[in-house]
């Protein structure tokens, strides 16, 4: 979603996203596996932490000498005619699928057949969906976390989704965090209190990470904010062999980052249905050793 879609506020206003229409879920509903949940940072970090060493079988894990491929999407809810051929097209040889702006349907949960594991970190909700980011994997994860920050004008909920993968060569195994970034704000304090979440896991979890998604990183100062921070924790920026990523004012909205991992391949390719372009990585993980906090 562009930052200023004069169409997209007023729609959010005729709903009333300050707080209307917003219905609860039990954490069965937003997930088809029995992974651990936790909804706030610090519950995440511990519940990350209590799950190491974690009991890995090969059926049940990805091994660290196999690579990894890995799409990012902002679906735009699937308002657009061929979000579903496309997804299908670009995810069903994908070990992690990472969608943003997704809705907790039966369709978008299935839409890489029945054998994915799915979790879902709630968003916006109003009495006719629940939208928010949506992880598919062909292995369960053994935590799965969902946190929240609001958008200052509207009062929408932005989220951010975090899992712990098994690795079968390492007790440690690897952090994915799923992104779709505070938008509506003037100054950064709401943006940086969201990655100050992304942030906290990353400095807590060492060891292979991804974090992927939409940043909403219009303007140079969310950039730099979210380069300082990425640097940090020892992230590097996926660079795209055919970059589409859909920008604003020349500032590209998407990015995925990578610690202990490196990119063979990656590619952002130009699709119509959606206002944001996919992002697809292949990534080998690096050789070294990764020790628990």
């Amino acid at each position: 979603m562009t930052p200023f879609d004069a169409v997209r506020i007023l729609l959010f206003i005729a709903l009333g996203v300050l707080g209307a229409g917003r219905c609860e879920a039990t954490p069965a509903e937003y997930a088809n596996h029995n992974a651990a949940r936790f909804d706030n940072v610090q519950a995440c970090i511990g519940g990350m932490h209590s799950a190491l060493p974690i009991n890995i079988s090969p059926q049940t894990s990805f091994s660290a000498q196999r690579s990894l491929a890995v799409l990012s999407w902002n679906v735009q809810k699937g308002e657009n005619t061929q979000w579903l051929a496309d997804l299908k097209r670009l995810g069903s040889d994908k070990q992690l699928v990472l969608l943003q702006e997704a809705l907790l349907t039966s369709q978008m949960r299935s839409s890489l057949g029945q054998n994915r594991y799915w979790s879902f970190a709630p968003g916006y909700t109003t009495e006719e969906y629940r939208s928010g980011l949506m992880l598919l994997s062909v292995i369960p994860p053994v935590v799965v976390c969902a946190m929240q920050v609001f958008e200052p004008w509207l009062g929408s909920p932005k989220a951010v989704g975090a899992a712990l993968f098994p690795i079968s060569e390492l007790d440690f195994g690897m952090l994915v965090i799923n992104v779709h970034g505070v938008n509506f704000s003037i100054g950064l304090d709401d943006f940086e209190r969201q990655m100050e979440q992304i942030a906290q896991l990353l400095g807590a979890i060492p060891g292979p990470a991804i974090v992927a998604g939409d940043f909403n990183t219009w303007r140079e100062g969310r950039m730099r904010l979210m380069e300082a921070m990425m640097g940090k924790h020892g992230m590097h920026r996926v660079k795209f062999e055919s970059d589409f990523r859909s920008r604003f004012i020349g500032l590209a909205l998407d990015h995925i980052w990578i610690r202990g991992l490196t990119a063979i391949h990656s590619e952002s390719e130009e699709v119509r249905s959606s206002d944001h372009n996919p992002m697809s990585a292949e990534l080998m993980f690096e050789q070294g050793e990764y020790h628990v906090p």
